[in-house]
């Protein structure tokens, strides 16, 4: 039987190339749907830093993704956005 909570589900190939902001906004929009009782489900690169969050379910699934030369990965990943909600398993 099928759930019958919506899905959000966010492609994020190289979010760990991006700015502060670029890598601020899938946190944000993963946050605003879990709040508005959406499950997130967030795909990322296999090598990504980015740590666990509590309003999403992380998948390291995507390969890695070719990037402009010169650009840097962040290396120490943003701490998660404030959540009051219960925790994904």
């Amino acid at each position: 039987m099928q759930s019958s909570k919506r899905r959000l589900v966010i492609l994020d190939p190289a979010r760990a190339f991006g700015t502060p902001h670029e890598r601020g906004f899938s946190d944000r929009i993963a946050l605003a749907f879990r709040e508005a009782g959406w499950s997130v489900d967030w795909h990322l690169d296999r090598n990504d830093p980015l740590a666990e969050r509590p309003y999403a379910r992380l998948h390291r699934t995507l390969g890695p993704t070719p990037v402009a030369e010169g650009r840097q990965a962040v290396r120490a990943e943003e701490p998660p956005l404030p959540y009051a909600g219960t925790a994904v398993a």
